[in-house]
């Protein structure tokens, strides 16, 4: 568990280090192995040209009415877009339904679809051939590659109230 320049804590997983020393305000963690090696952290966004992943969910949502059935219609998504023509970032969406553990797929999202740099909205449908309508709903998404940074500002989601059962 680490505090970043932000004065946020972030989980660190998967960081082979023996050891880690902070120089000139830089954190160098020493490579766990017999290389002798020592790296500068927050240099790139890459894991030494590995890919690495990106990905949330979201707390199970009711809308305001946990006994009520919803029908879910369009996820919107607004996010940053790539920053540069060469990248290659698909975010993968997912829900899940009233406290399951199966993920419904809802596809992905293209971040070179925005027309020039900067933020924009993706507009995702859901799909009728799934479950689509619930008491509850939690959004994942995940990324993994090495390019670029992914920018989510916010998410709205487009649901009916159905009637009581």
């Amino acid at each position: 568990l680490v505090e970043d320049k932000n004065d946020k804590w972030a989980l660190w997983n998967n960081i082979n280090a023996y050891s880690a020393a902070v120089f000139n305000n830089n954190l160098y963690p020493g490579d766990s192995g017999n290389t002798g090696l020592f790296f500068e952290q927050d240099t790139g966004s890459a894991d030494r040209g590995g890919n690495y992943t990106f990905s949330f969910k979201t707390a199970e949502f009711d809308k305001g009415e946990p006994w009520r059935k919803k029908l879910f219609k369009t996820l919107y998504v607004v996010f940053d877009a790539e920053t540069e023509q060469a990248q290659d970032i698909d975010v993968s969406f997912n829900y899940y339904i009233d406290a399951s553990t199966a993920a419904l797929s809802l596809g992905s999202v293209d971040l070179a679809e925005a027309s020039e740099p900067g933020i924009f909205t993706a507009k995702i449908p859901f799909v009728n051939t799934q479950a689509v309508s619930a008491n509850y709903i939690s959004i994942a998404g995940t990324y993994t590659g090495n390019q670029g940074s992914v920018s989510i500002h916010r998410m709205a989601l487009v649901y009916e109230l159905l009637d009581y059962d």
